[in-house]
């Protein structure tokens, strides 16, 4: 499923666990505004890229990573 023009996304991986809950893999990511200013920079110049990949285990519990590049998304 692709979103264009959305609003807020919450929890990614809330989104890719849905997925992983129906045994299938689940990857959700979005790109914003820029938010955060690099190392050395004065500025902004990226976004908090949220991104959050599920999957599935046989016997495990499912495997779930879900990160941002800062520390709020």
């Amino acid at each position: 499923v692709a979103v264009r023009n959305s609003g807020h996304l919450g929890a990614a991986g809330y989104h890719a666990m849905m997925a992983a809950e129906q045994d299938m893999i689940g990857w959700c990511m979005t790109a914003g505004g820029k938010a955060m200013i690099p190392t050395f920079g004065a500025e902004a110049q990226l976004g908090t890229n949220p991104i959050a990949f599920a999957a599935p285990g046989n016997n495990e519990p499912v495997f779930l990573f879900d990160a941002a590049m800062t520390s709020i998304a």
